[in-house]
């Protein structure tokens, strides 16, 4: 019908009409609202010690959120849920068990979102707990949500929820996850990876990180423009600040801190979504106490509308 454009430029204008058709997304029910503030409350509590990998605490991690998926039926590749690795660590070895569930899409069955969050932290040093509530208990309670909310809004791609393990130690968990033979790579068709939402601080910000030139592109950045506001701000990009107390010698850079590295790694575009780092991170006071829970429930509800506008104009531009 338009000969005289692109490949491309067809993508792009069928993923802008979606957009501003407003794509018929299903917002997130409160009552999963409502469980995932609960299951982020559980996650980083003192009994859970950190969740530092090979830890009693971190155990009880593995089992809450497997657990999770069993009462969310997700389908399994395993005849659990649980799926241990190994990785190096200097002249050593390493382990850590990724949960990783599923569902089947409606029309592309073969073809994956992956939604990721790592669900291991630093642990305990000496006696004090460094809980993660922001990082990244709160990016684990959003994958739950987002498997309750697709179990009942079945998605157009299949979609693999991964909390994944080892993250805090260089993306263990990822990575053995991506060199496994359960999905063929070229069978992923985007990577939604979710890190630390529970405080965005005094602006309320929230990023939104994707590789430069993908085709998703207009429609993450549609969403924003439409979406952001003086109370709730969405960013495109990566945070640029070092924290005022020098929590970090050297600033960040999102696009290899985090699992969604991995996937890029293997050819597999993502999202990457997340806060800025704050006073609280890697800190023994990053306690459920100190989340911001209404910041953390409108970053959910964000998540939930874009993966779903994600499913729905992916699938139209292909």
């Amino acid at each position: 019908m338009f000969p005289s454009l692109s490949t491309l430029a067809i993508i792009a204008m069928a993923l802008s009409i979606a957009i501003l058709s407003g794509a018929n997304a299903a917002p997130i029910s409160p009552i999963h609202l409502t469980q995932a503030v609960s299951n982020l409350k559980a996650l980083s509590a003192d009994n859970m010690e950190g969740r530092m990998p090979n830890t009693p605490g971190h155990e009880r991690a593995a089992a809450f959120i497997s657990s999770a998926f069993s009462s969310i039926t997700l389908k399994s590749f395993n005849t659990d849920y649980i799926h241990h690795f190994k990785y190096g660590v200097g002249w050593g070895e390493g382990s850590g068990s990724n949960i990783i569930g599923w569902l089947e899409g409606s029309h592309l069955p073969a073809t994956y979102f992956v939604i990721s969050a790592h669900y291991d932290h630093l642990g305990k040093r000496g006696r004090q707990i460094y809980n993660g509530a922001d990082d990244n208990a709160s990016g684990v309670a959003a994958l739950l949500a987002l498997a309750h909310h697709f179990s009942v809004n079945t998605p157009r791609h299949s979609i693999i929820f991964i909390a994944t393990d080892a993250e805090e130690a260089g993306l263990h968990g990822a990575e053995a996850f991506l060199s496994s033979s359960l999905i063929p790579s070229e069978h992923i068709a985007l990577n939604i990876n979710i890190d630390m939402i529970g405080n965005g601080g005094s602006r309320n910000e929230l990023y939104l990180l994707t590789p430069r030139n993908t085709h998703y592109n207009s429609v993450v950045h549609d969403y924003v423009a439409v979406n952001t506001s003086s109370k709730f701000r969405l960013r495109i990009g990566q945070p640029r600040k070092v924290d005022r107390e020098s929590v970090l010698k050297r600033k960040i850079d999102w696009r290899k801190a985090g699992d969604h590295a991995a996937f890029l790694k293997h050819g597999i575009n993502y999202i990457y979504l997340g806060n800025d780092v704050h006073t609280h991170y890697h800190k023994p006071s990053d306690t459920y106490e100190n989340i911001d829970l209404a910041f953390f429930k409108s970053s959910l509800s964000h998540i939930t509308n874009l993966a779903t506008q994600l499913d729905q104009v992916m699938l139209k531009a292909q």
